[in-house]
């Protein structure tokens, strides 16, 4: 079913449907779906590889959840493409598309050792403001979105470049702790970058923050216990000490160094 946009039904659409431990899904072109790869996890499920997927025109192209006090750990996403949600697009809002989506929503869940990687998620976000009498600023959330009962959250050496619409990286909920961030290309499209709440334990180091607004942590509320450093900033002083400000990264669309970029030798191993 290709939905188009303005969006003319109600989430129409999954790829693949699957649960339990032990599995893969990977090397699948998905496309046009409500969710392409959803995951309905029971208590205890583990061990959950994803991998070298492509997802296109998609409300959620992975979504991992449920509403019960379940486990769930060791899940692995990595080397996928994610491209394109925009045609889910809907005047009143219905949607909220996301990349990589996992979350539980019940405060007594555990989820731990999610580690997200070497993912590129790249394309047309959302183009809510051209739809007439939209109620809302955005029909995006993120590429990347997690929260509720989350203890260990591993992000790095992803690129991220949204297109001005949304945040490349969105998530958070009371109790969610240990978040980690590293090596990640993040450009905001001149939006905001990063947009968390009630985490407990954030660690953000080698990340490229580009086009991500005039402050990069505009949208943080209610973070502690933060250690954040050797990471490169478009024109924003964070005030760390080992951390770069400039007015030209030097990098390619993908956030790659060109040979005089100042990023070239200025991470931390």
């Amino acid at each position: 079913y290709v939905q188009t946009a303005p969006a003319d039904t109600t989430g129409t659409g999954v790829g693949i449907s699957v649960n339990g431990s032990n599995w893969s899904v990977h090397d699948n072109s998905i496309s046009d779906a409500f969710v392409c790869l959803d995951s309905a996890y029971q208590n205890g499920d583990s061990n959950i590889q994803i991998y070298k997927n492509t997802f296109n025109n998609m409300n959620w192209g992975l979504h991992i959840g449920n509403n019960a006090p379940t486990s769930l750990s060791n899940v692995y996403i990595h080397d996928n493409h994610l491209m394109n949600m925009d045609n889910w697009d809907s005047a009143s809002d219905q949607y909220h598309h996301d990349g990589i989506f996992v979350v539980q929503n019940n405060t007594s869940a555990s989820i731990t050792n999610v580690q997200i990687y070497n993912n590129l998620a790249d394309g047309r976000m959302s183009e809510c403001y051209n739809i007439p009498n939209h109620v809302a600023d955005t029909c995006a959330t993120a590429w990347l979105f997690y929260n509720t009962g989350m203890n260990g959250i591993y992000v790095y050496n992803n690129v991220l470049i949204g297109d001005g619409s949304s945040f490349p990286l969105e998530g958070g909920y009371s109790g969610d702790q240990n978040f980690y961030f590293y090596n990640n290309y993040i450009d905001g499209g001149g939006h905001g970058c990063l947009n968390y709440s009630n985490v407990s334990g954030w660690v953000f180091k080698n990340n490229v923050m580009n086009d991500c607004g005039s402050n990069p942590y505009q949208d943080f509320h209610n973070i502690t216990s933060i250690t954040a450093d050797y990471n490169a900033y478009l024109n924003y002083n964070s005030g760390e000490p080992h951390s770069i400000n400039t007015s030209d990264l030097k990098i390619s669309s993908l956030g790659v160094p060109q040979s005089d970029s100042p990023l070239i030798n200025a991470g931390i191993n």
